[in-house]
């Protein structure tokens, strides 16, 4: 079957989002993955790590979350124990190519 998985980075994110994986970190070869994976790393604008492997997913053609402004809370865990459903906001919010890039340049904070 192809179901898109969703690659995050921690096993206990992965327990929360359906058809998910965990990189157990932000660093994995996903190439594998390309045609149906969307990657979504954790909420952290300000960190410059996530910004540039979420850029480097972008140039390699993943598709990438880029959480909303609303979402403050730094990872899905966090964002199940205040309530929202993590499923929905990764669906409405998975870009890649240019668009990506001009919506992780809004994003990132650093």
């Amino acid at each position: 079957q192809d179901r898109t998985i969703t690659i995050v980075e921690g096993p206990i994110d992965s327990l929360f989002v359906e058809n998910a994986i965990a990189m157990a970190g932000s660093d994995a070869n996903l190439n594998k993955y390309l045609t149906n994976s969307i990657v979504a790393l954790d909420n952290e604008p300000r960190n410059r790590e996530i910004v540039s492997k979420m850029a480097k997913y972008l140039d390699n053609g993943f598709k990438v979350v880029i959480w909303p402004e609303n979402i403050r809370q730094k990872d899905i865990n966090d964002m199940v124990l205040t309530g929202i459903n993590p499923n929905s906001v990764i669906q409405n919010n998975v870009y890649s190519g240019l668009t990506g890039k001009i919506k992780l340049n809004q994003w990132k904070k650093v």
